[in-house]
């Protein structure tokens, strides 16, 4: 029987020494091999096979899977595609599958290996983008095949560079105002409208060969910086007026992160100053609680503007009083109305009455209206001691307070 070297099995070493001495007898113990010497030769080889794993852009590791968390809010259209398909990218390189969507990886024949596996990972793909997108919009894409396809056509669908668009984004840039925001929350919504404006518009990038030295890109970007502190500081409120002008005498002016962060310290001397009040104040009438850009007795009332009830937060109590009988009835023959009067605001309420029985069931309406349209109850009413205003039972039921004054007086 044919005997080899057990030093030879283990080292490895060529199969010409076993092949010399094929029945040379084995006259002194066997060779041991370290058993740390063997763990960390399987560990090297371990790490060599993860890491050739990790830069293969076909590998799928257990974590990644068709619910895997990628990001967030999905796609819903022209809106959020800019936001979403930079947040999608990202994700995708960093996961080494972008070169699968861009082209990078083409797609082997079918007779070749690596198809099973280019398949797999380019349904991976699909799958991630199909549940980041709206129900309607991935119904659109369900029966495309690749990944690249399926990329291709959300971008020429959604990433349309037209000049209604540029409009539409440069109205809203420069109707931007703080209102009631913060400084940090007004700089962010800035910044978000300037970011996808630079979407839309790209810096250029110079095309000379050899590449010029006039520094014209610098300058532009240079330029098309202190447009953004401009517009920043003019959608400042009124009370930022010293800061504005101070800013803008400077020469050269402060980047945008400067400007922010003095308008931030201004925000928080003037709250230090107020004793901690946060309550906005109009420049106009002087009163708090709202800004002159919303002083509707200044620029008019919105179309959809509805008056009402605002005894909020106040003694919500109503005043209610009859007069009648007209000397000539209407053309539906009433001839008394009632007047509902809001204490805190002075808004009148008139309901017209063929007779006084129909007071009571005004009350009761005009409550559920209140209660419905405003969110607030009536707690107290008040009236004068006529027997038409006589709703013990119901004022008790409902917890409202009736004051009364004798009859035929305010």
């Amino acid at each position: 029987m044919t005997r080899y070297n057990y030093a030879v099995v283990v080292s490895g070493t060529s199969e010409s020494s076993q092949r010399t001495h094929p029945t040379a007898p084995v006259n002194h113990s066997p060779v041991q091999t370290s058993p740390m010497i063997n763990l960390q030769r399987n560990l090297t080889l371990q790490r060599s096979s993860n890491s050739e794993d990790i830069e293969n852009p076909l590998f799928l590791n257990s974590n990644e899977n068709p619910n895997t968390i990628l990001v967030s809010p999905p796609l819903t259209g022209n809106a959020n595609y800019g936001t979403w398909s930079i947040s999608m990218r990202v994700s995708l390189e960093v996961k080494n599958k972008w070169s699968v969507v861009d082209g990078s990886v083409t797609s082997p024949d079918r007779t070749q290996a690596q198809y099973a596996a280019w398949r797999r990972c380019n349904l991976m793909i699909c799958s991630w983008i199909f549940k980041y997108s709206h129900p309607s919009i991935a119904q659109s894409i369900m029966y495309m095949n690749k990944a690249k396809e399926v990329w291709n056509d959300l971008k020429k669908r959604f990433s349309q560079c037209d000049p209604h668009r540029i409009s539409s984004l440069q109205s809203e840039i420069y109707a931007l105002k703080q209102g009631n925001l913060s400084v940090y929350d007004y700089y962010t919504k800035c910044r978000t409208l300037w970011e996808h404006m630079n979407e839309l518009r790209p810096m250029l990038i110079c095309r000379c060969d050899p590449r010029c030295s006039c520094n014209l890109l610098d300058k532009i970007r240079s330029e098309r910086e202190i447009d953004q502190i401009i517009r920043f500081l003019q959608g400042l409120n009124e009370e930022y007026n010293s800061l504005k002008s101070g800013v803008l005498v400077l020469d050269p002016l402060p980047n945008m992160h400067k400007v922010f962060v003095m308008a931030e310290k201004f925000e928080r001397k003037n709250f230090n100053a107020n004793g901690g009040n946060k309550a906005t104040k109009c420049t106009f009438c002087g009163m708090t609680g709202h800004t002159v850009e919303k002083y509707y007795k200044k620029h008019g009332y919105p179309p959809d503007w509805v008056p009402g009830y605002k005894s909020k937060g106040k003694q919500q109590a109503v005043h209610v009083d009859i007069w009648g009988p007209f000397l000539v009835q209407s053309f539906g023959g009433e001839r008394y109305f009632l007047t509902i009067v809001d204490d805190h605001s002075r808004y009148i309420w008139l309901h017209l009455m063929r007779n006084t029985f129909e007071t009571q069931v005004l009350i009761r309406q005009f409550l559920k209206f209140v209660h419905t349209q405003f969110g607030l109850p009536i707690k107290t009413i008040s009236s004068d001691n006529g027997l038409e205003f006589n709703m013990v039972e119901f004022f008790a039921e409902n917890g409202i307070v009736h004051q009364k004054s004798c009859v035929n007086t305010p």
